[in-house]
C-alpha cells in the first residue's frame, strides 16, 4: 500500500509518501505523472497524481470508505484455462480480494515442466500484468500479490503462505 507520512488537511496540495511506500512505487510501475491511490493512515483514501521520484503526490481527490476491504482476503484458485484464469484475477482484484494462490489439482490446467526444460509459457508474468491492470482500473490502493502455483495436497497440509 502507498502510504503518506502525514494526514492531508485539504485537497489541491502535495503531500509525501512514506520512505517504505517509495519501493513499491516500481511494483505499480508508476512513473511521474501516473494516478495513485494512498492511504493516509487513519482510515482515508485519496488519488493523486505523482510528480517526482521522490514520492510526492499532488492530491485531489479523498475516495469513500471501502476502496479497501477491512478484513484481508485470500483466494485460492484451482488453475482453469488461460483466458479463464486472467478472467478470474481480473475479478477477484475488482472484488477487493488481498492475495492469490493459485492452485494445481488433477483437473487443472497446469502442464509441467519438461524434463530438465523450462516452461513454455511463464503465466506469473501475465498474471501479474493482468492484476496490475485490474488493480489501477478499479482504484485499487494495494496491489494483489499472485503467489506460485501449488499443488492442492501441499496446501491442505501445509500453513498457505501469507505475505502482508
Amino acid at each position: 500500500m502507498l502510504c503518506l507520512t502525514d494526514p492531508p488537511t485539504g485537497l489541491e496540495q502535495a503531500a509525501c509518501l512514506t520512505p517504505d511506500s517509495l519501493p513499491r512505487l516500481a511494483q505499480w510501475q508508476a512513473r511521474v505523472g501516473s494516478l495513485l491511490t494512498v492511504f493516509d493512515g487513519q482510515g482515508g483514501y485519496y488519488r493523486g497524481r505523482l510528480l517526482d521520484e521522490a514520492g510526492n503526490i499532488h492530491l485531489f481527490q479523498r475516495l469513500p470508505a471501502g476502496v479497501e476491504p477491512l478484513a484481508p482476503r485470500l483466494l485460492w484458485q484451482a488453475i482453469p484455462d488461460k483466458e479463464r484464469m486472467l478472467w478470474i484475477i481480473q475479478k477477484a482484484v475488482e472484488l477487493g480480494v488481498g492475495e492469490i494462490q493459485p492452485v494445481m489439482t488433477q483437473h487443472s490446467n497446469h502442464q509441467p515442466r519438461p524434463q530438465g526444460g523450462k516452461p513454455s509459457q511463464d503465466k506469473s508474468t501475465i498474471w501479474a500484468k493482468t492484476a496490475l491492470e485490474a488493480a489501477r482500473q478499479c482504484r485499487r490502493a494495494i496491489l494483489p500479490p499472485i503467489h506460485p502455483p501449488l499443488p492442492l495436497s501441499h496446501l491442505l497440509t501445509h500453513r498457505p503462505p501469507h505475505h502482508h
